[in-house]
Protein backbone atom coordinates (compact mmCIF):
# COMPACT_ATOMS: atom_id res chain seq x y z
CA UNK A 1 0.00 0.00 0.00
CA UNK A 2 1.21 3.63 -1.20
CA UNK A 3 1.47 5.79 1.57
CA UNK A 4 0.33 9.44 0.86
CA UNK A 5 2.54 12.66 2.03
CA UNK A 6 0.25 15.15 2.41
CA UNK A 7 2.04 18.47 0.88
CA UNK A 8 3.00 20.98 3.04
CA UNK A 9 1.08 24.22 2.48
CA UNK A 10 2.48 27.24 0.78
CA UNK A 11 3.23 30.03 3.77
CA UNK A 12 1.33 32.96 3.83
CA UNK A 13 2.09 36.75 4.08
CA UNK A 14 2.11 38.01 7.66
CA UNK A 15 1.78 41.50 7.09
CA UNK A 16 -1.05 42.17 8.88
CA UNK A 17 -3.37 43.61 6.19
CA UNK A 18 -2.72 40.90 3.52
CA UNK A 19 -5.81 40.29 1.42
CA UNK A 20 -8.02 42.48 3.73
CA UNK A 21 -11.39 40.35 4.26
CA UNK A 22 -10.04 37.49 2.57
CA UNK A 23 -7.08 35.10 3.24
CA UNK A 24 -3.46 35.95 3.03
CA UNK A 25 -1.51 35.89 0.05
CA UNK A 26 1.30 33.83 -0.75
CA UNK A 27 4.67 34.86 0.81
CA UNK A 28 7.58 35.54 -1.88
CA UNK A 29 9.76 32.17 -1.54
CA UNK A 30 12.66 33.02 1.12
CA UNK A 31 10.19 35.53 2.58
CA UNK A 32 7.62 36.38 5.46
CA UNK A 33 5.52 38.54 2.70
CA UNK A 34 4.09 38.54 -0.67
CA UNK A 35 5.35 40.72 -3.09
CA UNK A 36 2.56 43.19 -3.03
CA UNK A 37 3.27 43.94 0.64
CA UNK A 38 7.03 44.03 0.38
CA UNK A 39 6.41 46.85 -2.10
CA UNK A 40 4.19 48.23 0.24
CA UNK A 41 6.59 48.33 3.16
CA UNK A 42 9.68 49.86 0.61
CA UNK A 43 6.96 52.92 -0.59
CA UNK A 44 6.06 53.05 2.92
CA UNK A 45 10.01 53.52 3.69
CA UNK A 46 10.79 55.82 0.88
CA UNK A 47 7.58 58.26 1.59
CA UNK A 48 8.49 58.40 5.67
CA UNK A 49 11.45 60.79 5.18
CA UNK A 50 9.66 62.99 2.68
CA UNK A 51 6.69 63.03 5.50
CA UNK A 52 8.21 63.91 8.64
CA UNK A 53 10.27 66.82 6.62
CA UNK A 54 6.75 67.94 5.22
CA UNK A 55 5.47 67.65 9.30
CA UNK A 56 7.93 70.30 10.46
CA UNK A 57 5.24 73.35 9.21
CA UNK A 58 2.33 71.35 11.41
CA UNK A 59 4.59 71.97 14.39
CA UNK A 60 3.50 75.10 15.50
CA UNK A 61 0.03 74.86 13.64
CA UNK A 62 -2.08 77.34 15.82
CA UNK A 63 -1.64 78.32 19.32
CA UNK A 64 -5.45 77.07 19.22
CA UNK A 65 -4.36 73.51 18.54
CA UNK A 66 -1.64 73.22 20.49
CA UNK A 67 -0.05 73.71 23.45
CA UNK A 68 1.95 76.63 25.14
CA UNK A 69 5.12 75.61 26.72
CA UNK A 70 6.89 77.75 29.23
CA UNK A 71 10.24 77.34 30.52
CA UNK A 72 13.16 78.61 32.76
CA UNK A 73 12.79 82.46 32.98
CA UNK A 74 11.08 83.42 29.38
CA UNK A 75 7.73 85.58 29.47
CA UNK A 76 6.42 83.69 26.29
CA UNK A 77 5.13 80.35 25.31
CA UNK A 78 5.87 78.39 22.22
CA UNK A 79 2.47 76.69 20.99
CA UNK A 80 3.35 73.54 19.64
CA UNK A 81 0.91 70.41 18.00
CA UNK A 82 1.73 67.15 20.00
CA UNK A 83 0.54 65.02 17.99
CA UNK A 84 2.81 66.16 15.48
CA UNK A 85 5.35 65.92 18.19
CA UNK A 86 4.41 62.55 19.10
CA UNK A 87 4.71 61.34 14.91
CA UNK A 88 7.76 63.04 14.68
CA UNK A 89 9.51 60.71 17.91
CA UNK A 90 7.80 57.90 16.97
CA UNK A 91 9.24 57.56 13.52
CA UNK A 92 12.42 58.12 15.33
CA UNK A 93 11.89 55.53 17.51
CA UNK A 94 10.39 52.97 15.43
CA UNK A 95 13.27 53.25 12.65
CA UNK A 96 16.04 53.28 15.13
CA UNK A 97 14.26 50.46 16.75
CA UNK A 98 14.54 48.37 13.81
CA UNK A 99 17.78 49.31 12.36
CA UNK A 100 19.44 48.31 15.77
CA UNK A 101 17.83 44.74 14.97
CA UNK A 102 20.24 44.88 11.41
CA UNK A 103 23.16 46.46 13.08
CA UNK A 104 23.14 43.94 15.77
CA UNK A 105 22.07 40.49 13.81
CA UNK A 106 24.03 41.21 10.48
CA UNK A 107 26.95 43.11 11.98
CA UNK A 108 27.08 46.03 10.44
CA UNK A 109 27.59 49.94 10.66
CA UNK A 110 24.77 51.77 12.28
CA UNK A 111 23.21 54.34 10.69
CA UNK A 112 23.33 58.24 11.56
CA UNK A 113 20.27 58.50 14.30
CA UNK A 114 18.13 60.53 11.38
CA UNK A 115 15.09 59.51 9.89
CA UNK A 116 16.39 59.83 6.05
CA UNK A 117 19.02 57.64 6.80
CA UNK A 118 17.62 55.10 8.62
CA UNK A 119 15.07 55.02 6.52
CA UNK A 120 17.79 54.62 3.49
CA UNK A 121 19.63 51.99 5.50
CA UNK A 122 16.41 49.69 6.45
CA UNK A 123 15.84 50.15 2.40
CA UNK A 124 19.26 48.25 1.97
CA UNK A 125 18.51 45.96 4.10
CA UNK A 126 14.81 45.08 3.07
CA UNK A 127 15.49 41.39 1.22
CA UNK A 128 16.91 40.47 4.71
CA UNK A 129 14.37 41.95 6.62
CA UNK A 130 11.03 40.25 4.64
CA UNK A 131 12.73 36.92 5.83
CA UNK A 132 13.19 37.81 9.14
CA UNK A 133 10.34 36.56 11.59
CA UNK A 134 9.50 39.66 12.64
CA UNK A 135 8.63 40.71 8.89
CA UNK A 136 4.87 41.12 9.81
CA UNK A 137 5.91 43.44 12.91
CA UNK A 138 7.81 45.30 10.95
CA UNK A 139 5.25 45.93 8.42
CA UNK A 140 2.60 46.76 10.87
CA UNK A 141 4.87 49.49 12.62
CA UNK A 142 6.28 51.19 9.45
CA UNK A 143 2.71 51.16 7.68
CA UNK A 144 1.19 52.61 11.29
CA UNK A 145 3.89 55.06 10.52
CA UNK A 146 3.10 55.99 7.07
CA UNK A 147 -0.99 56.23 8.17
CA UNK A 148 -0.18 58.69 10.95
CA UNK A 149 1.93 61.28 9.34
CA UNK A 150 -0.76 61.20 6.23
CA UNK A 151 -3.73 61.82 8.96
CA UNK A 152 -1.94 64.97 9.85
CA UNK A 153 -0.64 66.10 7.05
CA UNK A 154 -3.81 65.56 5.21
CA UNK A 155 -5.35 67.72 7.64
CA UNK A 156 -3.55 70.29 6.71
CA UNK A 157 -4.42 69.84 2.93
CA UNK A 158 -7.47 72.76 1.85
CA UNK A 159 -10.54 71.40 0.81
CA UNK A 160 -11.42 72.39 -2.95
CA UNK A 161 -14.17 73.30 -4.51
CA UNK A 162 -14.84 73.73 -8.28
CA UNK A 163 -17.06 76.65 -9.35
CA UNK A 164 -17.54 76.89 -12.91
CA UNK A 165 -16.57 79.34 -15.36
CA UNK A 166 -13.98 82.70 -14.62
CA UNK A 167 -16.53 85.61 -14.22
CA UNK A 168 -13.84 88.08 -15.13
CA UNK A 169 -14.08 89.22 -18.78
CA UNK A 170 -13.13 87.49 -21.70
CA UNK A 171 -11.75 84.75 -19.82
CA UNK A 172 -12.28 81.05 -20.45
CA UNK A 173 -10.56 79.50 -17.67
CA UNK A 174 -12.61 78.09 -14.57
CA UNK A 175 -12.35 78.99 -10.88
CA UNK A 176 -12.32 76.99 -7.78
CA UNK A 177 -12.20 77.65 -3.99
CA UNK A 178 -9.28 76.60 -1.77
CA UNK A 179 -10.77 76.44 1.95
CA UNK A 180 -8.29 76.48 4.75
CA UNK A 181 -8.58 76.41 8.22
CA UNK A 182 -8.19 80.23 9.16
CA UNK A 183 -5.06 80.47 11.44
CA UNK A 184 -2.88 83.14 12.20
CA UNK A 185 0.01 83.46 9.91
CA UNK A 186 -1.16 80.95 7.65
CA UNK A 187 -2.80 80.89 4.06
CA UNK A 188 -6.76 82.26 3.95
CA UNK A 189 -9.12 80.70 1.81
CA UNK A 190 -9.30 82.15 -1.44
CA UNK A 191 -10.85 81.14 -5.29
CA UNK A 192 -8.38 81.21 -8.29
CA UNK A 193 -8.95 80.94 -11.88
CA UNK A 194 -6.83 78.01 -13.99
CA UNK A 195 -6.08 80.37 -16.22
CA UNK A 196 -5.27 83.98 -15.19
CA UNK A 197 -3.18 84.54 -11.68
CA UNK A 198 -4.92 88.08 -11.46
CA UNK A 199 -8.40 86.80 -11.43
CA UNK A 200 -7.56 85.65 -7.46
CA UNK A 201 -10.45 86.61 -5.06
CA UNK A 202 -9.23 86.29 -1.44
CA UNK A 203 -11.92 85.62 1.27
CA UNK A 204 -12.95 88.91 1.70
CA UNK A 205 -13.66 90.05 -1.58
CA UNK A 206 -15.82 86.76 -2.10
CA UNK A 207 -18.87 89.55 -2.23
CA UNK A 208 -17.13 90.74 -5.25
CA UNK A 209 -16.90 87.78 -6.68
CA UNK A 210 -20.76 86.84 -5.82
CA UNK A 211 -21.39 90.07 -7.69
CA UNK A 212 -19.11 89.05 -10.63
CA UNK A 213 -20.88 85.98 -11.08
CA UNK A 214 -24.65 87.04 -10.82
CA UNK A 215 -23.95 89.69 -13.62
CA UNK A 216 -22.49 87.44 -15.87
CA UNK A 217 -25.25 84.49 -15.66
CA UNK A 218 -27.67 87.83 -16.64
CA UNK A 219 -25.52 88.52 -19.43
CA UNK A 220 -25.72 85.02 -20.67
Amino acid sequence: MTEHVPIAEAPRCVAPRCGRSGAPRLARPGAQLCLICQERLDGHLAALPRQYHRSMGALTRSPGKGERIRGGGSSYGIPLHFATVDARAAAESVLSCWAQLVVDERDVAAPRRDVSEMARFLRLHQEWLVAHSAAGELSYEIGALYGRFRALLDADEPRRMSLGACPASECSGTISAALRNEEPGGECSDVRCSDDPEHHWPVGSWGVLRQLRQRTRGAA
